[in-house]
């Protein structure tokens, strides 16, 4: 909708106003006694103009057009969005899943402090989680204190980075990952392993996993975030 001054202008021979005005905007005999001199083609003039104005913003509201208090709910541009965490039981192993194209990355050549992975309010980066975008990347290399430059790089236009946190005194190997896509958009990576003791120690390393983006609505975690992603 675009509405200038010229379409608001018009004929005001039909204001309720007894009497003429000459030139000199004084009134002539028979007109009202207004007491004062009034220039009534500038006071519709400037009562126009501020209509024109207060159309004019309605109407960028009507355009879809951010004001200058309103926050943007798109990510920045280039940005993918985050993928929200559920539980892995959430996975429906009932129908039939589409394989996703997983690889391992390696280790992390790095250890994290668990005082690090822990948060006082009860919930973890321990675990298997997703990152899905170069600012959750960058938010999670700082909460556990390394550079992004160390952990792997992905393509998050075509790729989700899936990591999973092991104690670092764990002798266990990987034998085999897989990744899956059940028919609710739920994706799933599962990791083969051996099963040797070892006791705990107060520190982690990561083990990461690439899997494809696509068709991918939800990540099913052993430990899913409450709510929002926590990086």
């Amino acid at each position: 909708m675009s509405i200038s001054l010229q379409n608001l202008q018009g004929n005001y021979s039909n204001t309720q106003i007894q009497g003429t005005w000459n030139a000199t905007t004084r009134p002539t005999e028979g007109a009202m006694n207004m007491g004062n001199t009034i220039d009534l083609n500038s006071l519709f003039q400037n009562l126009l103009q501020s209509l024109l104005a207060i159309i004019q913003g309605l109407q960028g509201d009507d355009d879809g057009q951010t004001k200058p208090n309103d926050k943007p709910n798109d990510k920045p541009s280039g940005q993918q969005a985050d993928i929200p965490e559920v539980s892995s039981a959430e996975f429906n192993r009932n129908a039939p899943a589409l394989n996703l194209n997983a690889q391992e990355l390696g280790t992390s050549e790095f250890t994290v402090d668990n005082n690090r992975l822990d948060r006082a309010d009860g919930a973890s980066l321990r675990g298997n989680h997703v990152i899905s975008n170069q600012q959750q990347l960058e938010d999670f290399a700082d909460a556990i204190g390394v550079s992004v430059d160390d952990l792997p790089t992905v393509d998050f236009d075509n790729q989700l980075l899936s990591y999973s946190t092991r104690d670092v005194n764990d002798p266990n190997s990987s034998f085999g990952t897989s990744a899956s896509l059940d028919n609710d958009g739920t994706a799933q990576v599962i990791s083969a392993s051996t099963l040797i003791g070892f006791k705990p120690s107060n520190e982690s390393v990561l083990d990461f996993v690439s899997l494809d983006r696509e068709g991918v609505e939800e990540f099913a975690s052993s430990n899913p975030y409450n709510e929002e992603p926590l990086v």
